[in-house]
């Protein structure tokens, strides 16, 4: 589909260290796959799990995960999380449902746009995908939180301008903020996303908040800065 593009800010997701390699990933409105099968690529993780609403970008996914080879590697569940709980028994669901406690990295780059604010898109895919609902982003942290096992980290991009909002709502799903970094597009710009790293609150003993050093997506003329080359190989060709 036309809205699958694959940005250097949803791929840095597939690269958060601390995931634990060689364990098993679950990318909460997974799109069209792009960090889950990139953390596939990249050797993150033995196994990934992707849940999406739109039936052609899970389709699409599949056909991503089976062209790479990885069909026994990349599993998919398609629902709204809004609506459905992923983790009950007996969903009329395409695969089984999410195991609960059992994933090392949770990633999710939910929609964060107000319905009204700026233009919306035509395309029930590109609008689903960019505005969100009232219960969007609370959703995501609560699917993060009951999906995580023990020592599992929850990585989230999202709107910088939202910091605080995004912050709340991880608190309330009872996850604690441990790293935040912030995104700009060119040398000199203002951050225009932050990918935070949260953990389950009962099991972070006494660990502390810090900022990462910000990253620079691209160079003054344009060209991917070498970093961002480094952390995502997929971007190189």
């Amino acid at each position: 589909p036309g809205c699958c593009r694959v940005a250097a800010e949803s791929l840095r997701l597939a690269t958060l260290p601390g995931g634990g390699r060689n364990g098993k990933w679950l990318d909460i409105g997974t799109g069209c796959g792009v960090v889950a099968l990139g953390a596939l690529c990249k050797g993150l993780c033995s196994e990934a799990w992707g849940v999406g609403r739109e039936p052609a970008l899970v389709k699409a996914a599949r056909e991503k995960a089976r062209r790479l080879g990885f069909e026994r590697h990349f599993h998919t569940v398609e629902a709204d999380i809004t609506r459905i709980n992923l983790f009950a028994q007996g969903l009329d669901l395409e695969e089984a449902a999410l195991p609960a406690g059992d994933f090392g990295l949770v990633l999710a780059n939910p929609p964060f746009r107000s319905p009204e604010k700026g233009r919306i898109s035509q395309s029930p895919l590109r609008r689903n995908a960019l505005f969100e609902d009232r219960d969007t982003l609370a959703s995501f942290c609560a699917v993060a939180a009951r999906a995580l096992s023990p020592e599992g980290r929850f990585g989230v991009l999202y709107d910088a301008a939202r910091r605080d909002f995004l912050l709340e709502k991880l608190t309330d799903a009872g996850l604690t903020p441990l790293r935040l970094l912030s995104v700009r597009a060119l040398p000199g710009k203002t951050p225009f996303r932050i990918l935070v790293e949260a953990r389950l609150r009962r099991y972070i003993g006494d660990r502390r908040f810090r900022e990462e050093e910000l990253l620079t997506i691209h160079n003054s003329d344009g060209t991917l800065r070498e970093e961002v080359l480094e952390f995502c190989t997929l971007l190189a060709v």
